[in-house]
Order: structure tokens, then C-alpha cells, then sequence
């Protein structure tokens, strides 16, 4: 669930407050379209009721874009230090969050952290994930 209703209720708060702001909402666009898209907006936002592995914010991220996320995701360890979290519930939330990134001086703080951010997934990191998981599956079990 994207949390569309409550992005746009939080949004028509926000843009009272900033009348500047834009919000662009768009959907089923062609990668290389959505790219182009992420490369000309100021920010991007995904405040989804759950997000396990958000590859839109991973384009935002690739196109240097700070971005507001969901605090359901299952990235958030790796990003808690670059990206702005918002309780997908909470439409004030949302609503100053967006504010926050509107902010020219925390705009410029959050695209440096984008830009300095490295990713890295390795393959031992994953197995050592599985493993971990199937530990915990096995305790479950002998319970």
C-alpha cells in the first residue's frame, strides 16, 4: 500500500505552511522515464504502510536525491543516516517531515549524505543473514 491519501492529506498541510512546494505523483512509467523523472525533482517521497525493499528510493539514492521514507522498510538500519523517516500512520508526520526537506539548509544536508553514502550488500553479508535466520527458525521449532 503507497499511503497515497494520507501523502496527499499531508501534503495540502505542508503547502499552506510553504507555498512552494510541488507534489508529483506518478505511476507505471518506463524505467528510463522515471529516472529522468528522479534527475529533475527536488526530492522524492515513499511513505508506503510497508516498503521491504524500496528500489524506487534505491533510484533516488543512484540519482543523488534526498528523499523521505517509511519507517516500514526493511532497509532502514542501512539508510537511518541519510534518508528522513516518517511513521507511515501519521499524516502531521508526514506533513513536517515534508516541511523539513523543503528547508533549503536540510535539503543541502540530506543530498551530502546521499552523495556519500556507499552501499554495500555482500554476498557473505546475505549468507550470514540466512544463516541467522534459519538459527532462529530452529530455536522456534525446539520450543
Amino acid at each position: 500500500m503507497k499511503n497515497l491519501e494520507i501523502l496527499k492529506a499531508a501534503f495540502i498541510e505542508a503547502a499552506k505552511e510553504n507555498r512552494e512546494i510541488k507534489l508529483e505523483i506518478f505511476t507505471d512509467l518506463p524505467y528510463q522515464e522515471l529516472i529522468k523523472k528522479l534527475q529533475n525533482c527536488y526530492g522524492v517521497i515513499l511513505p508506503s504502510i510497508s516498503e521491504v525493499s524500496p528500489n524506487f528510493i534505491l533510484d533516488a539514492i543512484a540519482t543523488n536525491k534526498p528523499f523521505i521514507l517509511t519507517k516500514e522498510t526493511g532497509f532502514y538500519e542501512k539508510m537511518k543516516d541519510i534518508g528522513i523517516f516518517v511513521d507511515p500512520h501519521n499524516r502531521e508526520d508526514i506533513k513536517n517531515k515534508i516541511l523539513f526537506l523543503a528547508d533549503d539548509r536540510n535539503w543541502q544536508e540530506y543530498k551530502k549524505r546521499v552523495a556519500d553514502f556507499k552501499f554495500v550488500h555482500s554476498w557473505q553479508e546475505i549468507t550470514d543473514e540466512f544463516i541467522n535466520i534459519y538459527q532462529k527458525l530452529c530455536q522456534v521449532v525446539e520450543i
